[in-house]
Order: C-alpha cells, then structure tokens, then sequence
C-alpha cells in the first residue's frame, strides 16, 4: 500500500465520531432533505404510471396529476384526499 493510499482512506473511528457528534439542526436537516429526496421519488415513480393501472388501484388519474403538480416540500396527499 502506498502512502497515496493512505491519505485517501479515511480513518474509519473518525467518521463515526464524526457522526456522532453532528449537531441537532444538522439532524434535522438531513431528515428534511431525505423526506424531500423520498417524495420526489414517489412522485417520479407515480408520474410513470399509466391511467389503466391508477384506476386498478383505485386511483383516479385527475387525483395523481394533482399530486405530480405539488412541488417536493409538499406532503403527499392522503389516497382520496385533495
């Protein structure tokens, strides 16, 4: 192994100490930012589902097109809930 190799590798106690010590707002943060991450996920996968399988899962296509029009920081709407 190379010294190269070394400086590359970071010390594996280090990033858990690291991880340990992030701070509350930070947390939080990163929560918000996968919440978001999931729901622009769910919308993406939503948006490639055609009308046929909506109405056989009892959904209705007009309640899916409003979905995919709110932006990521809004909440999914529950099913049959505007």
């Amino acid at each position: 192994m190379s010294s190269l190799d070394l400086h590359l590798r970071p010390d594996p106690q280090t990033r858990i100490s690291e991880i340990e010590t992030i701070p509350p707002a930070a947390a939080r943060l990163i929560a918000l930012w996968r919440q978001w991450r999931a729901r622009v996920e769910a919308r993406r996968v939503l948006a490639g589902v055609d009308d046929r399988t909506l109405r056989d899962a009892g959904i209705v296509p007009a309640h899916a097109d409003f979905e995919l029009s709110k932006p990521f920081w809004h909440p999914l709407s529950r099913h049959g809930r505007g």
